[in-house]
């Protein structure tokens, strides 16, 4: 399973390329906000397509943040896709995915989040 931040990238490349195939190689941010009132996730994707598209910042993330909102994996994560100034993407996870991690964690017990990456391999 994908980690909740490359879920958030994924889907927002996905729109970018939608609005324009050249964003395909664009680099942006999956960050925490500063306050809570901003959700649990922003993005800056729209500031640094929109210098790339010479556009308006905001103007590009309410496109995107329309976009990610009509998006059915994205309406199972979060429950608002909000775009705000200066042309930050913010996210609010849906409870209803939220109940199903803890149920996830609980089942899994002492084995949840484990993995076998990088066993074996000499780290220097």
């Amino acid at each position: 399973m994908k980690l909740l931040k490359e879920q958030i990238k994924d889907l927002v490349k996905r729109c970018l390329v939608q609005l324009d195939p050249a964003l395909t190689e664009l680099v942006f941010e999956v960050d925490y906000p500063a306050t809570e009132k901003f959700g649990d996730y922003t993005v800056n994707a729209a500031l640094k397509a929109a210098k790339f598209l010479k556009g308006n910042p905001m103007d590009l993330a309410g496109q995107l943040a329309e976009k990610l909102s009509a998006d059915a994996e994205a309406g199972q994560l979060f429950v608002k896709i909000e775009a705000i100034k200066p042309g930050f993407i913010n996210f609010y996870l849906n409870p209803v995915f939220l109940s199903a991690q803890v149920e996830s964690i609980l089942k899994f017990k002492g084995d949840y989040g484990r993995s076998d990456v990088g066993r074996g391999e000499k780290i220097q």
